[in-house]
């Protein structure tokens, strides 16, 4: 089985392919490949500007694929694979629609959750303006479903972290940076044992002598 070398290019860039191949070239050498590799570039258009081709037109042919996102935007009957990238290019008015199909088609598979996670990235990506709510429920996602994602623990845990930040400033005055990035490194559980134990802080010692006591 060869080695697959993926690179997804979404601005114009005139050094790409020299930087591409040479990348390529130094990994093969650097752990002395064996095996025959292949190359996937995920790119945006045809028109793209990525630089002069001409000394790498063999593995172009032969050895590298290009897929245009373009041509995502009107097909049917992806893979899934192919369906999620879709999500990144189509209109958004066809979004809600497209990925409630493709949840469904991934419904049964045993790595539902990781694919939940790739679309609510995707989506939280193109709809910066929409809250979590909102993003739920364009895919018609339930809220146990979600739950589960990497992208929804994120968000929950940072919202999480800003409202206790804003409870120990309240509490015990303004804390400073160092102390907020604690904070926000904190896991949920963490956070819900904080925001009990803040009730008793007095000052700021006592909100550092609890991180310290959790070796943070």
């Amino acid at each position: 089985m060869p080695i697959i070398f993926i690179e997804a290019q979404m601005q114009p860039d005139a050094g790409f392919y020299g930087r591409f191949f040479a990348e390529v070239h130094v990994y093969l050498h650097q752990y002395q490949v064996v095996r025959s590799w292949r190359g996937l570039l995920i790119l945006a258009s045809r028109q793209q500007e990525l630089g002069v081709d001409v000394p790498y037109r063999l593995y172009l042919k032969q050895q590298v694929q290009k897929l245009y996102l373009e041509d995502l935007a009107t097909a049917v009957n992806l893979s899934p694979g192919l369906a999620l990238l879709q999500l990144i290019v189509i209109e958004t008015s066809q979004t809600a629609e497209a990925a409630q199909s493709l949840v469904q088609s991934v419904a049964n598979t045993p790595d539902f959750t990781q694919w939940l996670d790739l679309i609510e990235a995707i989506l939280g990506n193109k709809f910066p303006d929409l809250s979590l709510e909102e993003i739920r429920k364009m895919p018609g996602l339930q809220a146990e479903d979600l739950s589960h994602t990497r992208f929804y623990q994120d968000v929950f845990r940072e919202g999480e972290s800003q409202m206790i930040i804003r409870q120990l400033d309240y509490k015990i005055g303004t804390i400073d940076v160092s102390l907020e990035s604690q904070i926000k490194s904190l896991s949920s559980e963490q956070l819900d044992l904080l925001g009990k134990a803040l009730l008793d802080f007095q000052n700021i010692s006592d909100l550092q002598a609890w991180l310290v006591a959790r070796h943070l």
